[in-house]
């Protein structure tokens, strides 16, 4: 028993495979916000239909949600965390590295970021400047 269909499963044919085992196992599937059991002709008939339209629903959702992400990059949206470290800093860390007075820890510390953090900025700030 679920709520509604679209609960139940994430395509029509992930449903079709969860009722199959259902079936063999004698369970009978039953939504309780949508008036239908599989103990029908009539309610797989119903099941299979309001199945499709779930799934089209999700695939437009994920369509508008491609669009929306498109024009927002034309935009100039940026995405994703705001970056912790500037480049100058990046520089800085290299530099208090290259001294070998501070360990990555205590330099990752002056910085107010975690030392994977740093580490990652800084490997990425090497690989920059090998491409080059």
């Amino acid at each position: 028993m679920v709520t509604r269909l679209d609960r139940c499963s994430r395509s029509t044919l992930d449903l079709y495979k969860i009722l199959e085992i259902l079936k063999e196992k004698g369970v009978e599937f039953k939504a309780t916000q949508q008036d239908f059991a599989t103990s029908s002709s009539t309610g797989w008939l119903m099941m299979g239909l309001l199945s499709v339209i779930a799934e089209f629903e999700t695939d437009l959702r994920a369509e508008r949600q491609a669009d929306g992400i498109k024009s927002a990059l034309k935009r100039g949206v940026k995405f994703g965390a705001k970056r912790k470290m500037s480049d100058e800093q990046v520089v800085e860390a290299m530099a208090s590295q290259k001294k070998g007075e501070m360990t990555n820890q205590q330099i990752a510390d002056s910085f107010g970021v975690g030392r994977s953090t740093l580490l990652r900025y800084l490997a990425n700030y090497k690989n920059s400047l090998s491409s080059f």
